[in-house]
């Protein structure tokens, strides 16, 4: 139910429009409240001389400060509080987690209980005396309000007009406004709660992560073996764009150097499941982690070139097609071709391909001859495959 609240203060900041509806009516009765004191404040200064304007005006205010004081303490609302155990550590956990991290004070709910509960029974025992006490606050005031005889009943008359209508004001407002007011305090709490968790287990995850990547390309291989690369690969899915790209940095500077090292091969392999794990997070996103999969796939001990001719073609495909921008990603169908010469049967047998197979590659050595002015061309597969099907670099440019 809290939920539910959450979400309708968060989505539209109304409440139900049964609830408006009351409010809007209850509201009404405080404006109605204003206009009749006013008509109040209207009678004072019809009754009373100038200089006694003022003073019938601090005592209209006086009593309706009063009422107020007295409504307030007869409609403070209550929290809500119960202590209901968990079923289990989990439950627990959660609400922890969901809920406020502390009770509301209830000191002032006791407070207005107790005057209250005094005001009621001392009203009741001197109910009797009440009349005289009243008649005592008359003269005391009525010659400040009046020099006539009138001036006691003046004063009584705007004590007995100004101090029910401060009640019911005070009565209404802390009824209507007040418990509104208190439950989006409380849910502001709880939302804020909510998001400090959520950083705080953000935050977690994040170490955690960069962490286990760090260890996991420690050059200690013993080091390693500490990692479970499935925890791994979870967190960095979890982690925030920030440490992703942290962790994208630091797989791509071990893969980079040690690529070309038979005996670093290891390290390279080593990348392979953090290159999925952030191709795995954005999918659709960032052609440079299923590049960089790719290249670790091509280039690891034992190289994996389907998987690695896979990972470079979703790569092109979220690239795009190759302009002014992305020319510098036209490593991505050079390091395809050698994957797709290292599938061709034709070629492993040293034969020409055959004529598809022949038209696809070419299609990416292409790309090789224009935008890299060639300089790939003399690699010894790429250079094999093309004296074998006779295709110059005068060929694919034309």
């Amino acid at each position: 139910m809290a939920e539910k609240t959450a979400e309708s203060e968060d989505e539209g900041g109304k409440g139900s429009p049964v609830e408006d509806d009351s409010i809007r009516s209850n509201l009404s009765w405080i404006i109605g409240l204003f206009a009749v004191m006013l008509v109040g404040a209207i009678a004072v200064a019809l009754e009373t001389s100038p200089k006694a304007f003022g003073f019938g005006l601090l005592l209209s205010g006086a009593s309706l400060l009063a009422g107020v004081i007295v409504g307030l303490l007869f409609g403070i609302p209550r929290a809500l509080q119960y202590d209901r155990p968990a079923e289990n550590n989990e439950e627990s956990d959660s609400s922890r987690s969901s809920g406020l991290g502390y009770r509301a004070n209830t000191n002032l709910e006791q407070i207005s209980d107790w005057l209250t509960k005094i005001l009621v029974g001392v009203g009741l025992t001197q109910i009797t005396k009440i009349p005289g006490m009243f008649r005592a606050l008359g003269g005391y005031f009525g010659p400040a309000l009046s020099s006539s005889g009138h001036g006691e009943h003046l004063a009584l008359s705007i004590i007995g007009f100004f101090l029910p209508c401060g009640f019911l004001f005070g009565y209404l407002w802390t009824r209507v406004l007040l418990p509104r007011a208190l439950v989006q305090a409380d849910l502001s709490s709880v939302i804020t709660a909510r998001i400090n968790e959520r950083l705080r287990k953000k935050e977690d995850i994040n170490a955690s992560a960069l962490s286990m990547v760090e260890r996991w390309l420690d050059q200690d291989p013993k080091v390693a073996t500490e990692i479970d690369p499935k925890k791994m690969a979870e967190a960095i899915k979890q982690a925030s764009p920030t440490v992703k790209v942290q962790i994208f940095g630091m797989a791509k500077r071990v893969r980079s150097e040690n690529w070309d090292k038979p005996a670093k091969k290891w390290l390279v392999e080593r990348t392979i499941p953090i290159f999925k794990a952030l191709a795995e997070s954005a999918p659709d996103r960032f052609h440079r982690n299923y590049g960089q999969l790719g290249y670790a796939l091509k280039d690891q001990g034992t190289p994996d070139w389907t998987e690695a001719e896979r990972a470079l073609s979703r790569a092109i495909q979220i690239r795009g097609p190759l302009n002014r921008q992305t020319v510098g990603w036209s490593l991505y169908e050079i390091n395809r071709v050698i994957c797709r010469i290292e599938q061709d049967p034709d070629f492993q047998a040293q034969r020409p391909s055959a004529p598809e197979t022949k038209k696809v590659i070419s299609q990416d050595l292409r790309v090789a001859a224009v935008y890299d002015n060639g300089r790939f061309l003399g690699v010894a597969p790429i250079q094999e495959w093309m004296r074998l099907n006779g295709v110059t670099r005068d060929d694919l440019i034309a």
